[in-house]
């Protein structure tokens, strides 16, 4: 599989752990059409600030969930894990540039991928409701609808952050109601056997040289279906580069990548017939 980057310009990476995730939109209700809030607001509550304080009773400003029961089952980062995050050759200052941001919520560099990377977050993508077209308009919208995920790293299961997150959402606004949309648990692939060692092989030969080992931040809920029901080994083999901006404008991808994705693929068919037997 390979829905997932590199880790910093010219540095080929091999990825051994995804996130799950689990997304859901959080709508509360207000009247039963937009109304004039001139007329009634005061006396009608506003349902994109009851949504508003809502998701604030979630999301810490310093990118910390406050859910009961949040990070009961993380599996805490190893100290061979960081050091081996230490030994990626990520420019935090490039980095946040890059991202067009003054700061980060961490600035040192095995934090920012224990992050991205190791640790849980609570997302809010998009927030609709009332009136978000040119110009003004004074009215109480009759609903406000935020759409969330929750991004999940081993040992969490989609099925109780989900409750946790219907508890806290009941206790801090009865009134708000939540659809859950999708939810795929957190990936591990068995990095030791001849799967792996031959990827690596293979993309010394596609990009010249040695790929890192890393972990990646991002969902792709196929790799545990994959591994499961075909009880087949799953190897995730990145060939986008760090500034591709997945999901974002002007995504992209680099054509020397395309070139040595090719190369790496093809080594790789090469390097797995020569090492396994059927």
């Amino acid at each position: 599989i390979s829905d997932s980057m590199w880790v910093a310009p010219g540095t080929p990476s091999l990825c051994y752990a995804l996130r799950g995730i689990v997304y859901a939109y959080i709508t509360v209700a207000g009247p039963a059409v937009d109304i004039h809030s001139g007329v009634h607001g005061g006396v009608v509550a506003n349902p994109h600030v009851r949504l508003s304080h809502l998701l604030a009773t979630i999301a810490k400003p310093d990118g910390s969930v406050a859910i009961d029961g949040f990070y009961d089952q993380v599996r805490p980062l190893s100290e061979a894990e960081r050091e081996q995050f230490a030994q990626v050759p990520l420019d935090v200052a490039a980095y946040r540039e890059r991202l067009g941001v003054e700061s980060l919520l961490v600035e040192d560099k095995v934090e920012v991928l224990a992050r991205r990377w190791a640790e849980p977050t609570f997302e809010v993508h998009g927030i609709t409701g009332g009136y978000t077209g040119p110009g003004a308009k004074t009215i109480v919208p009759a609903f406000a609808e935020a759409k969330v995920s929750m991004r999940l790293v081993p040992d969490q299961e989609p099925e109780v952050l989900i409750a946790a997150l219907v508890d806290h959402v009941a206790r801090n606004c009865p009134e708000a109601t939540i659809q859950l949309d999708s939810a795929a648990p957190p990936f591990v692939a068995e990095t030791t056997g001849p799967h792996y060692q031959a990827a690596r092989n293979a993309m010394r030969i596609g990009f010249d040289a040695d790929p890192l080992l890393i972990r990646e931040g991002g969902s792709i809920p196929a790799a545990l279906l994959l591994k499961e029901h075909l009880d087949a080994p799953v190897v995730l083999i990145p060939i986008c580069a760090a500034d591709d901006n997945p999901h974002s404008p002007n995504e992209k991808f680099e054509a020397t990548h395309f070139e040595g994705g090719i190369r790496t693929f093809i080594a790789y068919l090469h390097e797995l017939a020569s090492t396994i037997r059927v």
